[in-house]
């Protein structure tokens, strides 16, 4: 090549060169200022003016037995009934939901959780299976396509999620595996009257363990409910995990996880004294007896199987005027799968006679006090009672046991350890490090969203209206200027001056964090109604930009919890002062 022409090459690489380099500083300059302005739009407040936020003094059209949570949801704007046990979420309510979320994101994620979304509507194959198309009842809404196929709206997804992965056929190396979701399920309740509490159609998270050997399916269990502590911990609200029983969904463990509260439904025992804690239907204990005597009670037996049903009698031997349990009663193995019905009540009165062809079942606390105990045939005895408060707690391992006592709760979260209850009947094998092939162990964790939102509420609330937990409130704080229309032009500068300065320092603060700033800029109602809605709505702090602030720049700070007022300047509220 001459001369010439290699200067010609050159001067065009340099070009080309150059180009390249403006083309990237440009690219890096859009590229930040891109970053800027969704900084800048990410950290801007928002105005109550330009947002659906409907709040009411109160709810006329609300039963007077409605669940306090469920009045306060309608009246502060974040809910909306659509139907008997359906609603609909307006912005506020879909925040709360959104950071709900976000936190059981991120502890799920620690335990290797890997996030699914799976279909709402389910074909029957699965759940007549394992039994459940049958069993599960008259919740589950059941609905034929035009073809005349079965499917239901799913109340749960263990069918769905292990024919997925039974399809997959995977290697033992691949377990643990940790699928969740968080999405909506529906019961057909027969009385939806609760609110987000009892509704026909919820957000839940549901996860969906498979291990490759009992140890293994432990192991997980542990770790999972290590997440649901830390949870349920973040919230600052007291709760129980609870033994409970398997109902429906089977397993051989399972546990309740419970906001203690007196607005609850369900009843927990606990023991100050070593922590045992379990439902009213599962808890076990040594129980205070008021007299020697014992009593019956009776149960009539038939058989679901069997058309027309067969009736027998069964006769169950307890301490004086205690009552039989019946989740107990139908995990012994003579009795379980039989339906049972109670004529004369749960309570044991007094001894009834035995008639021929009666099962008789005895309580092992009877069993222990009789003269001759070697007479009642073993199989026929079990715990068959109703623990009460007051009763002695047997998992103590001092010699004097405590006493356990009562409290209400709202359950809103439920762990299962399945076994191989669901792979077996789906075919969800494995091939183990022994190059044996075994059905997976499973497990099931469920957390009811909408529900632990409506509990919050019960658990969270004053005469003026909710008290979010910050970790969840739809904004960490709600700032609300005060000026009247005589304003003149230089004092709505200043407020307006006070506003951005009251955001600038929460976004920096402990108290804005990522939890969002709102401004109350509505001019279409009073300072007072503000603060009356600022309180219904629960923020967790207020901060007013008033008179105060327009002689001494000292901002006015409320905190929604304890009803503390402190004055504070922008630079103070922005370093946590």
């Amino acid at each position: 090549m001459t001369l010439p022409g290699r200067r010609r090459l050159v001067q065009k690489f340099q070009k080309c060169l150059l180009s390249s380099r403006r083309d990237q500083h440009a690219e890096r300059m859009m590229l930040t200022y891109a970053a800027r302005h969704h900084s800048s739009n990410a950290a801007r407040p928002f105005r109550l003016s330009r947002m659906l936020t409907p709040t009411a003094k109160s709810t006329t059209t609300t039963p007077a037995d409605v669940a306090v949570s469920h009045e306060l949801l309608l009246r502060a704007g974040f809910i909306r009934q659509s139907s008997a046990g359906m609603y609909s979420f307006l912005p506020l309510g879909l925040r709360v939901l959104a950071k709900l979320e976000k936190l059981i994101d991120r502890e799920m994620q620690s335990v290797d959780g890997q996030k699914v979304a799976l279909p709402c509507l389910l074909p029957s194959d699965g759940w007549k299976k394992t039994g459940r198309w049958e069993s599960t009842g008259a919740e589950m809404f059941k609905v034929h396509d035009r073809k005349g196929s079965e499917f239901c709206l799913a109340p749960t997804h263990e069918e769905e999620i292990t024919q997925l992965v039974a399809a997959e056929k995977l290697s033992w190396r691949q377990l643990p595996l940790r699928l969740y979701q968080i999405g909506r399920k529906y019961r057909d309740e027969a009385r939806p009257r609760s609110g987000l509490l009892r509704a026909r159609e919820f957000v839940m998270k549901d996860m969906y363990s498979f291990d490759v050997s009992e140890e293994a399916a432990m192991k997980t269990y542990g770790e999972v409910r290590g997440a649901y502590d830390r949870i349920l911990s973040a919230l600052g609200i007291p709760f129980a995990a609870a033994e409970a029983d398997t109902g429906n969904i089977g397993g051989t463990r399972s546990h309740e996880y419970h906001f203690l509260s007196n607005a609850g439904e369900d009843t927990v025992l606990l023991c100050k004294q070593c922590g045992y804690t379990a439902n009213e239907e599962r808890a076990m204990g040594i129980i205070k007896r008021e007299s020697e005597h014992n009593g019956c009670v009776v149960v009539i037996l038939s058989d679901p199987s069997e058309n027309p049903p067969t009736k027998r009698r069964a006769v169950i031997s307890l301490a004086h005027r205690r009552s039989a349990n019946p989740t107990k009663l139908k995990q012994h193995p003579l009795l379980k799968g039989l339906n049972m019905s109670f004529p004369n009540g749960l309570k044991a009165e007094s001894s009834t006679a035995e008639q021929p062809g009666d099962f008789v079942f005895t309580d092992l606390e009877v069993a222990k006090r009789k003269a001759q105990p070697h007479d009642v045939p073993s199989a026929y005895i079990g715990d068959f009672v109703t623990i009460e408060p007051g009763d002695g707690c047997s998992a103590c391992s001092t010699g004097s046991p405590s006493p356990l006592e009562s409290h209400r709760a709202i359950e809103i979260g439920h762990t299962f350890l399945l076994g191989a209850k669901y792979s077996s009947a789906l075919g969800a094998t494995i091939r183990n490090d022994r190059n044996e092939v075994v059905p997976m162990q499973m497990g099931c964790f469920g957390i009811g969203v909408t529900r632990a939102m409506a509990a919050v509420v019960e658990a969270c609330n004053d005469s003026n209206g909710i008290i979010w937990p910050p970790a969840i409130a739809p904004f960490a704080a709600c700032v609300v200027p005060f000026v009247n229309r005589k304003s003149g032009a230089q004092e709505q500068a200043d407020v307006e001056a006070g506003i951005e300065a009251a955001c600038a320092a929460l976004l920096t603060s402990d108290i804005g964090g990522d939890g969002g700033i709102v401004v109350d800029d509505r001019d279409t109602v009073s300072f007072g109604f503000k603060m009356k809605d600022a309180a219904l709505v629960g923020y967790p702090a207020v901060v007013v930009v008033g008179r105060r602030y327009l002689t001494e720049k000292l901002l006015e700070v409320h905190d929604r919890r304890t009803g503390a007022v402190w004055f504070v300047t922008a630079e103070e509220l922005a370093v946590g002062k």
